[in-house]
């Protein structure tokens, strides 16, 4: 006996993606959404409606309380990830003072022209 069915309408071979992609909706989709919500009257238009979008109640509950709280930027895609650490300003300074000390450090002879010349003029002009 064979399990298979053919159910017109179906592929027979179905591509499973390796890594799904996070659907994301931007502000005005939902805003439309929730127009097209709030605008339906009859029993199961609601219903109907998160069925063609492939939407699910739990995304107009959150979607409703955002519009409610006034916030249009809670609206918008949320950026996931890590935050960013802020830079201390004291960071910034020891990598600039350890960058003048490295400089301070090499060779005169193997400095740019400019500076190469610079220091051995120095040191001719130092006193013995």
């Amino acid at each position: 006996m064979d399990a298979r069915v053919d159910v017109p309408g179906v592929a027979a071979e179905v591509h499973v993606v390796a890594k799904p992609q996070r659907r994301s909706y931007t502000a005005e989709y939902k805003r439309r959404i929730l127009q097209e919500a709030d605008a339906c009257t009859t029993p199961g238009a609601v219903g109907a409606l998160l069925r063609r979008e492939g939407l699910y109640s739990s995304h107009l509950v959150e979607w409703r309380q955002a519009r409610a709280r006034g916030e249009l930027a809670a609206l918008a895609p949320k950026q996931r990830g890590r935050k960013p650490t802020p830079v201390d300003p004291r960071d910034r300074k020891i990598a600039e003072l350890e960058r003048g000390h490295r400089m301070d450090q090499v060779d005169p002879l193997a400095r740019s022209g400019a500076e190469a010349r610079h220091a051995r003029s120095r040191q001719a002009t130092a006193p013995a």
